[in-house]
């Protein structure tokens, strides 16, 4: 294994927007600028959130200014930007994750409530009764912090059992205007939770009907070889790095900073910023998400360049981020597989065993690989080309056209 350099990251007068990005970098993380930008976005917006609808919010354990910034139709906006990431397996879906509410040494670590959560049920979501006692799930706890569920497929399949009949209808409403609320034998549980929801779900598996779609955020990594060497590469070098304990310290202070002092009287949208987002391809309801990361977004990158008006406003890099935005969406919501695919196979020309084996490897079932491939054939899109052997049976070869 080769020597790994360490080269220790310094905390200058970035904006904590720089500051994330730069740490990630340090560590080694791969899709730093991909994919990152929208969970530090998503802080953004959370601030902004419980600044703007804290005092309706129950278990408050944050002290934040309150006040209406936002507001539609004469009531103040739900801000909160819900991430669901679709990659193949091994491919960072909890990583990112991972930095911001990992236990004691997550950035977010004690600053918000954070839930981890594999499996969730209704009861353990939103609450029960036992007895006289009003049992409180994770949106109780984390309302005014973040739920990271590790795989959104398995949350989507308890629906599907009898005790969690409606947890599909909880979670719309608490990811929607946070409302919860829950009759049972024993009474009626019911809250605000302003809890925001990260997670992660493998290509073959996404679900996302049934209005989910249209509250969440929804990004993608389709990796390609190079991408399975620089992972190999970044594994390697992971090794043997420094405590950077003090710089997420800093980190933390600065979001602290942001959300106990929090200038913004009002938002402003300029109009360049505005005629790019109706460039996009997005329905009027996927305004509001693209809105929610721009906000959170200004907040993270220019909050010490502006004054007591939030203003909104397209830069490069925002211009990137909500491109994506509306490129992964339709890509996802359409066939996430072929697009994995076709990312894999780049210029190369693929035996079929080898083509659906590395496939495979990143959760996507020969079936489905398979079916998916003839499609691609059949639309003229992949070149299927039979050779035929001296010995044995003709080998099939497919590339993109």
């Amino acid at each position: 294994m080769n020597e790994t350099k360490i080269v220790l990251l310094t905390i200058d007068n970035m904006s904590v927007y720089d500051d994330i990005l730069s740490l990630a970098r340090d560590k080694g993380y791969q899709y730093v600028d991909d994919i990152l930008p929208y969970y530090i976005s998503s802080v953004g917006s959370h601030i902004l959130n419980l600044v703007n609808n804290g005092s309706t919010i129950d278990n408050l354990l944050v002290d934040v200014p309150n006040r209406t910034i936002v507001s539609r139709f004469g009531y103040p906006e739900d801000t909160r930007l819900h991430i669901l990431l679709v990659a193949p397996v091994g491919y960072s879906k909890t990583t990112f994750t991972k930095l911001f509410i990992r236990p004691n040494y997550g950035i977010l670590s004690g600053i918000f409530p954070v839930e981890r959560a594999r499996m969730i049920t209704e009861a353990g979501f939103i609450g029960s009764v036992v007895g006289k006692d009003f049992q409180y799930g994770s949106a109780y706890r984390a309302s005014c912090g973040f739920i990271g569920a590790d795989e959104f497929h398995s949350i989507i399949s308890s629906t599907d059992n009898q005790h969690s009949a409606t947890l599909l209808d909880q979670l719309l409403g608490v990811l929607d205007d946070g409302e919860a609320y829950k009759d049972m034998l024993g009474g009626r549980l019911t809250y605000r939770s302003g809890a925001t929801m990260w997670s992660a779900t493998q290509p073959s598996r996404i679900s996302v009907g049934s209005g989910l779609d249209r509250r969440m955020l929804i990004i993608g990594i389709f990796p390609d070889e190079e991408d399975e060497v620089k992972l190999k590469k970044a594994y390697d070098d992971s090794f043997g790095r420094p405590d950077d304990t003090y710089i997420i310290d800093d980190i933390r202070n600065k979001i602290r900073d942001i959300l106990e002092g929090f200038k913004f009287q009002s938002v402003e949208y300029t109009e360049k910023y505005v005629e790019f987002r109706n460039m996009l391809d997005l329905t009027h309801a996927e305004f509001t998400i693209a809105d929610r990361l721009s906000l959170g977004y200004t907040i993270m990158r220019h909050y010490d360049d502006l004054d007591y008006i939030l203003r909104v406003d397209i830069d490069d890099d925002l211009e990137g981020l909500l491109y994506k935005m509306s490129q992964d969406r339709l890509l996802i919501l359409d066939d996430p597989i072929k697009e994995v695919i076709l990312t894999h196979m780049g210029d190369k020309v693929w035996t079929r065993t080898r083509l659906l084996g590395n496939l495979v490897k990143k959760g996507i079932s020969r079936e489905d690989a398979s079916k998916v491939l003839s499609l691609l054939v059949a639309s003229g899109i992949v070149k299927a080309t039979k050779i035929k052997r001296s010995h044995g049976r003709p080998t099939i070869t497919y590339q993109i056209i």
